[in-house]
């Protein structure tokens, strides 16, 4: 049955409060319903407002819809149509709107052009000399503020960075990284500061994809040599927190700094001791499953996150103390702590370090099953596919074998040798 409208713009224009209950005394206020839960209300001294009256949970509550002034009665119920629309969902209106409040109030506190931002950042970086401070700075000011300066820092995105980098990306590549490890740097302290949620619009892989394809020198990043890599993890091991438990997880898998940071409890199977990861946060858009050794069982079973057991499926592995994903620079700043320069190890590097490893020490490993473990492929989609479950068994006593050397001490394990070849040679025949 439709709703009667019971106030005219006349009737509205010419009401007045409620009569003194008693001679001499002061005038009342008057509600006047204009049907669906809409009042004007007019108060004793004359002013006009309209409020919308609902009960929720038992209780009667009253939400102000504005004044007279400013409201038209069509206004008014136009805005009474939302609020009964979201009773009608369950949604308490005056709730949401203090929801919307409190997150334009947030939104607001965010509000941080990007030369703030990178003002303040390097403020608080503890840089060793006056000599790298000037650097940052003039990276910032030749490249960086042209282009996004002015911008709030959560307008920026990935496609900005990629604008910033695009002119000295080819001939000037290791420079363009060194000023893109820094954008991120700046874009994480004004999510620590602000509280802003989401991805850094600096992160490394989406903005590769943004920009030309460039080959490194020497065909790698940094990376520790493979022989390194034991007295690495021991370093790795001595740190504490859940940062230095993630770059040592992405040590053992091989898999990108990206997809590692961003795993969560329902892609892991331990049971199983798989890892599926969804296609949608892959690089190559494909479905890959890792198979998880016993070492990295048992550092996964030690994280907060997992509540002894009694994790959420849907919370992130590593938890940053903010609650919420650690950025890159975050995990890079844990290589830093453990002693390695940025020219010396990157994350990125980390997957170079396993694949040089099967390289020089299993020869009977196939080039491509070698590739597939740290996930560089250059087939078909549906090759890739086929291929995830088909290479699987041969790579989990590839990975087993890697996370082995990487918890044996320095002492234990000589340099150049590689693991038993018995322990590979049943699962890699095909």
């Amino acid at each position: 049955m439709p709703l009667t409208k019971k106030l005219t713009a006349a009737a509205v224009k010419h009401a007045t409060p409620l009569a003194p209950a008693q001679p001499g005394g002061k005038p009342r206020a008057r509600y006047l319903s204009d049907g669906g839960n809409l009042f004007l209300q007019v108060s004793p001294s004359g002013s006009k407002s309209w409020i919308f009256r609902y009960a929720r949970n038992g209780r009667e509550r009253e939400a102000g819809l504005g004044g007279l002034d400013v409201v038209s009665l069509a206004m008014a119920r136009v805005r009474a149509l939302d609020m009964r629309q979201q009773l009608s969902t369950g949604v308490d209106p005056l709730s949401a709107e203090r929801t919307a409040r409190r997150e334009a109030r947030r939104a607001n506190s965010q509000r941080m052009s990007f030369n703030k931002a990178a003002e303040k950042a390097l403020a608080d970086r503890k840089l060793k000399t006056d000599k790298q401070r000037r650097e940052w700075q003039s990276h910032f000011e030749r490249f960086a503020s042209p282009v996004i300066g002015r911008l709030d820092c959560h307008e920026v995105r990935p496609e900005d960075i990629a604008a910033v980098l695009r002119p000295i990306w080819t001939e000037m590549n290791p420079t363009a990284r060194v000023i893109l490890r820094r954008l991120q740097v700046v874009f994480d302290w004004w999510q620590r500061e602000t509280g802003a949620s989401g991805e850094n619009p600096a992160d490394t892989e989406a903005v590769e994809k943004l920009l030309p394809r460039v080959e490194h020198e020497g065909g790698h990043r940094a990376a520790i040599e493979w022989k390194h890599m034991p007295d690495a993890m021991a370093k790795l091991r001595a740190l504490e927190g859940t940062a230095a438990r993630a770059v040592e997880f992405l040590a053992h898998v091989g898999v990108r700094e990206q997809v590692a940071r961003l795993v969560t409890w329902s892609e892991l199977d331990l049971d199983a001791a798989h890892w599926s990861i969804p296609a949608e946060r892959m690089k190559m858009d494909s479905p890959f499953t890792v198979p998880l050794s016993v070492p990295v069982l048992d550092l996964l079973r030690a994280l907060p996150s997992y509540h002894g057991g009694d994790f959420d499926p849907a919370a992130l592995v590593f938890l940053s103390p903010r609650g919420r994903a650690y950025a890159n620079s975050q995990l890079n700043d844990v290589l830093r702590d453990a002693g390695y320069q940025t020219g010396e190890a990157t994350l990125h590097g980390l997957r170079t370090s396993v694949r040089s490893w099967i390289g020089d020490t299993m020869p009977d490993v196939p080039p491509h099953v070698g590739d597939a473990v740290i996930q560089h492929e250059k087939r078909g989609k549906l090759r890739r596919i086929y291929e995830r479950t088909v290479f699987l068994s041969q790579r989990e006593p590839i990975m087993k074998a890697w996370s082995a050397y990487l918890t044996e001490s320095a002492k234990t394990v000589a340099s150049d040798s590689a693991p038993p070849a018995e322990v590979l040679e049943a699962e890699l025949a095909n």
